[in-house]
C-alpha cells in the first residue's frame, strides 16, 4: 500500500509536466443545457512525500531517489443542466441555481517502477517478492450536483459547483467542489473571459474483483479563459 501526501512544490519537483489540463464545453437553450467536462493530469511523487506498508520490517524508501511513483488521471464527464431557479437583482445582476445530472468516465494509471528500482538500490530482496505493481483502473459512474451562479455585473460572474457520484456503482464514490470568478470582455457577437478559482476532486474506489483500490483527493488553484457566443 502506497500512501502519498504531497504539496504543490513537492509534486512540481517530481513531475515531468507543470500543469494539468481542464476543458469545459456547455450549450444552453432557455433553462436546459448540455455540458462536457474533461480533466487530465500526470503527477510525480518523490520519496519525501511517499510512505508505504509491507511485510518487510525496516524497509524504507531511500532519500537519494527522485521520482518514486507517478500517477496519471483522465476524467471525461458529460450530462445535462437545468436551471432550477432564477432571481433578478439590480440592473445587470442576477443569481441562478442549476441542477446537473450526468455520467463520468475515469481512468487512473499508477507507475511504481521507479519505486521498485529505488528500493532495489538500497536493500537486498528476494527476486520473487513483489515490492510494487503498476497498473490502471477505469470505471463509469453517475454524477448529480448543483451549481450556483451570481452575475455581479454584465462583465463579472461568480459561480460555485458541488457534486457527488458513484453511489456504489462499480464500488466507486466521487465528489467535486469548485469555485470560480470570471471577468469578461464583450466583442461583436462573442465574449472572452479570464477565470481564476479553486477546484477539489475526490474519489474512493475499490475493485471487488481484486485488491486494487484508489482513495485520492486532489485540490489546487485553476486559471483559464472562456469563449462564449
Amino acid at each position: 500500500i502506497i500512501d502519498v501526501n504531497a504539496s504543490f512544490i513537492q509534486t512540481l519537483q517530481a513531475s515531468n509536466s507543470l500543469l494539468g489540463f481542464m476543458g469545459y464545453f456547455e450549450a444552453d437553450k432557455g433553462p436546459v443545457g448540455f455540458y462536457v467536462d474533461t480533466v487530465w493530469a500526470k503527477l510525480g511523487f518523490n520519496s519525501s512525500s511517499a510512505s508505504y506498508r509491507n511485510p518487510v520490517a525496516g524497509l524504507t524508501i531511500g532519500r537519494s531517489s527522485s521520482t518514486v511513483a507517478s500517477y496519471s488521471m483522465t476524467i471525461i464527464e458529460a450530462g445535462g443542466i437545468y436551471e432550477i431557479a432564477h432571481w433578478a437583482g439590480s440592473p445587470g445582476s442576477f443569481t441562478a441555481l442549476d441542477g446537473l445530472l450526468g455520467f463520468l468516465y475515469r481512468d487512473n494509471t499508477v507507475d511504481f517502477s521507479r519505486l521498485s528500482s529505488a528500493l532495489g538500490r538500497n536493500i537486498e530482496v528476494n527476486r520473487s517478492f513483489a515490492i510494487a505493481r503498476s497498473g490502471s483502473l477505469d470505471w463509469v459512474a453517475p454524477v448529480v450536483g448543483l451549481r450556483l451562479r451570481h452575475q455581479l455585473t454584465p462583465n463579472q460572474e461568480l459561480w460555485a459547483r458541488g457534486d457527488v457520484g458513484g453511489f456504489g456503482f462499480q464500488s466507486a464514490f466521487e465528489w467535486q467542489a469548485v469555485g470560480v470568478y470570471s471577468y469578461a470582455w464583450q466583442f461583436s457577437g462573442y465574449q472572452i473571459a479570464a477565470l481564476i478559482g479553486y477546484r477539489a476532486l475526490g474519489v474512493n474506489y475499490t475493485n471487488p474483483g481484486n485488491a486494487n483500490a484508489v482513495n485520492l483527493v486532489l485540490h489546487g488553484p485553476i486559471i483559464g479563459a472562456s469563449f462564449r457566443f
